[in-house]
């Protein structure tokens, strides 16, 4: 007699095997599988000199997390710098542990651009209270990475200004944003760097050109319920990727390079971004 399953048992059986080959797939080749993104952000008066600027957003790391990959980390600076844009910007969550600070130098030491290289801290960052903060900011500095704690940034080109306000990371209390735009012209608008992308909802309407943010990892698993509860309940953000708007203000959000917790991603690859700014009336996006 031949011995057949029941209908419900192969169902279960084909579900748990999807289920398995996507955690392989997810931990084995997905979080290593680098995309490049480019986004073309419409950006009200922006300055003439800076039309095309090209900022080129690398962000979440995590390295020396569970199953992190220097390699990973490796090819994303090296996809960073063939895009020869016109400035580097770091936001956030770099290190999981004092000791791997240590391995800043062979990581981010390739990173520059004609305008430098800025950075942000992350809720990562401050894990292990202030010791480590000023290893990471001590680190990234010698390698001439300008690391902005609720301060600003000034570009200019020939007569004209495009002013860098960097927010030091809200999800762990240490945001100070009257500090970061002390000095800042009441008739600029200035490109926020932020950690964490929830902040922008605290920011007054239409006095932003752009905002950049990581944190969310892109929900890190985008599957129907686990991709909202990433979101709300680990990550604590109303966010996954992409650009949005936040009144009035373009908020973009990368999904990063890294991962934090299971060492896995689900239909949200890591990645390089290419934002570049267009006056008004230059439309579109990529």
């Amino acid at each position: 007699m031949e011995w057949q399953l029941s209908w419900p048992v192969r169902i279960a059986a084909t579900v748990a095997a999807l289920g398995v080959a996507g955690l392989v797939y997810g931990t084995l080749v997905e979080r290593h599988h680098l995309r490049l993104r480019r986004v073309t952000i419409e950006t009200p008066d922006l300055p003439a000199a800076f039309d095309g600027y090209r900022i080129v957003q690398l962000s979440d790391f995590h390295i020396g997390g569970r199953g992190w990959s220097s390699d990973t980390v490796k090819r994303a600076v090296v996809l960073a710098m063939a895009q020869r844009g016109d400035l580097i910007v770091l936001t956030g969550d770099f290190f999981e542990y004092t000791a791997i600070i240590a391995a800043c130098p062979e990581l981010f030491g390739p990173l520059r651009a004609p305008d430098g290289v800025l950075a942000v801290l992350g809720n990562h960052d401050y894990h292990h209270h202030g010791v480590r903060v000023h290893r990471i900011i001590q680190a990234l500095q010698d390698l001439g990475v300008r690391v902005l704690r609720n301060q600003s940034h000034c570009l200019r080109r020939g007569n004209q200004d495009l002013w860098i306000v960097g927010v030091d990371d809200p999800h762990s209390g240490h945001d100070d944003l009257p500090s970061a735009v002390a000095g800042v012209p009441a008739s600029a608008r200035p490109i926020m760097l932020v950690h964490y992308p929830d902040f922008t909802w605290r920011l007054p309407p239409n006095r932003y050109a752009l905002a950049l943010s990581g944190h969310t990892h892109g929900s890190q698993v985008r599957l129907p319920l686990v991709g909202l509860y990433a979101r709300r309940r680990i990550a604590n953000t109303r966010f996954s990727h992409g650009v949005y708007d936040v009144n009035g203000t373009p908020v973009f959000v990368t999904t990063g390079v890294g991962t934090s917790g299971r060492p896995l991603r689900i239909r949200a690859r890591p990645e390089v971004a290419v934002i570049r700014l267009r006056a008004r009336g230059h439309a579109g996006g990529q």
